[in-house]
């Protein structure tokens, strides 16, 4: 990366606006988190080429991650129209809807989409379905999920029905998703995973204890240790989810799902209003999994 840098620098010592050099360096930004000088970098791609498609939507992503959606929205409407192929786009679009809670218009969005186009993978159906849920349509948010079960029943999308219509405690339906998955890899290390969670949706303590003793054997799985946590928090154990939070601190600091627990936690032992704002905050973030949101979403409406 440090030679890269040198050699933008270079070039752009002799030609200042040097798009291809810019965007380089934007790049490097962004793995840095230096918003801010990726964002100025990009107006300055733009001022020479205001059709760059790059720049558009990296523009509109510096905005997002700055929480400033509504300026996001102009630059992804130009980048969708430089470009209507990048899904990309129209993915960033969605969040942004979701984050600023105008799931109808999302919805809207989504599903004019989907009627002119044929999405590559399921991330516009999981959008949409997510959508749905925020918007209390769950009816039409089960029919897209039979429909994914249906149209893309591989090892990739499985794990997401899975874990959806686990939120959504819909047991039946997880377990022939589960059973579709095993079929399909009786190897994969996140089936006995979700046979016990889903066993825990009639008996949390015998799901903790399956859990645990999968842990034994798998010390640094990460998805045992977020599942462990979820399910102590929700039984109130605090205890034994103090500890499992600690490992999995250990391995993964900045994991958003043990980030979530721990707030709840901390939210049922004190109820200080700190703590929901915090989790509120979670929430607003791009790229948040349902599942969290749900999460966060039952403790003001707990008859969801």
């Amino acid at each position: 990366m440090d030679q890269a840098w040198e050699q933008y620098n270079h070039v752009l010592q002799y030609d200042s606006f040097h798009v291809d050099a810019l965007l380089g360096k934007i790049e490097i930004f962004l793995l840095r988190s230096q918003l801010e000088e990726a964002e100025k970098h990009l107006h300055l791609v733009l001022i020479v080429d205001p059709q760059n498609f790059t720049a558009q939507y990296q523009l509109a992503l510096c905005k997002i991650y700055q929480k400033e959606i509504v300026q996001a929205l102009p630059h992804l409407k130009q980048a969708q129209r430089l470009n209507p192929y990048a899904e990309e786009v129209y993915l960033a679009t969605l969040q942004c809807y979701r984050i600023m809670g105008d799931y109808r218009a999302g919805i809207v969005f989504a599903e004019q989409l989907i009627e002119r186009t044929t999405p590559s993978g399921s991330a516009i159906y999981q959008h949409l379905i997510t959508l749905y849920l925020l918007d209390k349509q769950r009816e039409k948010a089960e029919k897209i999920l039979h429909q994914l079960f249906e149209q893309s029943n591989n090892a990739e999308t499985l794990p997401y029905l899975i874990q959806t219509w686990y939120t959504l405690n819909s047991d039946s339906n997880a377990q022939k998703c589960l059973d579709a998955l095993a079929k399909i890899d009786s190897q994969s290390p996140i089936v006995p995973v979700f046979q016990a969670l889903l066993l825990g949706l009639e008996n949390p303590k015998a799901a903790i204890i399956a859990l645990d003793t999968l842990l034994l054997e798998q010390p640094k799985n990460i998805l045992l240790l977020e599942n462990l946590v979820f399910l102590c928090v929700k039984s109130t154990n605090f205890n034994a989810a103090q500890k499992y939070i600690t490992k999995a601190q250990i391995l993964d600091p900045q994991n958003i799902s043990i980030q979530v627990s721990s707030l709840l936690m901390l939210w049922k032992q004190t109820a200080e209003p700190k703590w929901l704002q915090l989790l509120q905050k979670i929430a607003e973030e791009p790229n948040v999994p349902f599942a969290i949101q749900h999460q966060i979403q039952m403790i003001h409406e707990p008859s969801l």
